[in-house]
């Protein structure tokens, strides 16, 4: 009896999404709870089947007139398995790779990044543009992609609520030095950064010089699993045509790159790029073009950039879904979302203070974890997101956060997943290896088989 009830509840929450059947909906379901609280089958049965029957009458009636107002969705077979390939590049490919496949441009034998390119290379699931791919690149004249002075003072990945990124040449472009630098920006610590900035400051007077950049650049790569694998990088003097074609070192060192960058100047900077490649992200898994982005997305958020079991983000997916269904909970504010990045940026950290609250005998509480966030970060977390987190992340219903599964999927929500090293997965490779054997046996014993008739 409750299963129909059930069902029915789930199916008329998504068809009351539908103006035009809001009201026959309503109704309908005022019918089906009178028959659900007399306990009778027969008739329950009944209703729900009526119900059902008049949302989906109503439901044909509307559905040509919401074609013509909807855009047709994509996700077809094709798409899916070139979003697959090309989420296998971004995860296992060497950081080169990754590089010419979505780079764009071309400049004098030299390949370049849009903006654009950078994000789509760092997001999982954006699609690659169709007339461009590995090695293939929109070839440009020299004068192409150079910073225009009025750019210099907007920020690298600017764009608008919308989540739209200007297409202008003017602002520049990325070569491929630095985005390793900014792929090295999105999964070190803001400590790495600060050590490195002040051991390469020779004079101790708080500012570096474009060369002594450069060594900091590849002092912290050398700490992030993406930079191991890369082989000895130079650290030559930066290039005039990288320069006159980088907002990122023009705004640093000057259009000259004589200039000094302080510290703070290089925090700002790394603050900008973070909390952006973020709101990007936001705005990409909101699907209500809003402020506030729901429970659900923002699990799968956090997930995407993990590699644990799909059965285990599953599982967490499913807690989340159980605890806000159909988007009943109160959402999650992009302000939110920014602050608790901001505390992720220090998980490492808080995993020593969350270990602490564990090593005296005590579970992790809402209150202990809201309090170790700010005492290791200064920053205060909203209570919705701590509440989501203890939901999505207290596996046994006890109250208190599994802290440990939860550490592993923020410090991969941290940096991308980049914190991975790029090995292939060596046990799927054989487990393929022997599919496609025993594949193979199967084919030549169909084939003598149907040569003996």
């Amino acid at each position: 009896k409750m299963a129909v009830w059930s069902r029915s509840q789930r199916c008329l929450q998504r068809l009351q999404r539908i103006p035009v059947l809001s009201t026959r909906l309503t109704s309908s379901h005022a019918m089906l709870a009178v028959s659900a609280n007399q306990h009778d089958f027969s008739r329950q049965h009944s209703a729900a089947v009526g119900v059902v029957a008049a949302a989906l009458a109503t439901a044909t009636t509307v559905s040509w007139a919401m074609c013509e107002e909807e855009p047709k969705k994509k996700g077809g077979f094709k798409d899916k398995t070139i979003a697959s390939y090309e989420d296998k590049i971004r995860y296992f490919a060497e950081p080169s790779k990754v590089f010419r496949y979505f780079a764009t441009v071309e400049v004098e034998g030299t390949a370049y990044m849009r903006v654009q390119d950078f994000v789509r290379a760092v997001t999982p699931g954006e699609r690659q543009r169709p007339e461009v791919g590995l090695d293939l690149f929109e070839k440009h004249p020299p004068t192409f992609g150079l910073v225009q002075k009025t750019c210099l003072k907007s920020r690298l990945f600017k764009h608008d609520k919308h989540g739209n990124m200007p297409d202008g040449e003017d602002s520049g472009l990325i070569s491929y030095d630095e985005f390793l630098f900014l792929l090295t920006v999105l999964s070190a610590s803001p400590r790495q950064f600060e050590l490195a900035f002040q051991m390469f400051d020779l004079d101790g007077n708080g500012i570096v010089d474009i060369n002594e950049f450069a060594q900091v650049q590849h002092a912290v790569q050398k700490r992030t699993p993406t930079g191991k694998r890369l082989p000895k990088a130079s650290q030559e003097v930066v290039s005039v045509s990288d320069l006159e074609r980088s907002q990122m070192l023009q705004r640093f060192f000057g259009t000259n790159g004589k200039g000094k960058l302080t510290l703070a100047r290089f925090k700002t900077f790394v603050d900008e790029v973070q909390d952006d490649i973020l709101h990007l992200d936001f705005v990409k898994q909101n699907s209500l073009g809003t402020d506030t982005i729901s429970e659900l997305e923002f699990a799968s958020m956090l997930l995407k950039y993990t590699r644990i079991k799909p059965e285990k983000a599953e599982e967490y997916l499913q807690r989340v879904d159980t605890n806000f269904p159909e988007g009943t909970g109160p959402g999650i504010a992009y302000e939110q979302v920014r602050v608790f990045y901001r505390c992720l940026r220090m998980i490492d950290d808080i995993e020593m203070a969350l270990s602490l609250f564990h090593s005296a005998g005590g579970g992790v509480t809402q209150d202990d974890f809201a309090r170790a966030a700010k005492t290791v970060t200064g920053l205060e977390l909203g209570k919705d997101i701590i509440n989501f987190i203890f939901l999505m992340f207290d596996e046994d219903g006890d109250g208190e956060l599994s802290h440990q599964e939860f550490v592993k999927v923020m410090k991969d929500a941290r940096s991308r997943g980049l914190n991975k090293g790029k090995e292939l997965p060596i046990k799927n490779i054989g487990r393929g290896f022997s599919a496609l054997i025993k594949c193979i046996k199967q084919q030549i014993m169909m084939g003598n088989i149907e040569n003996k008739h």
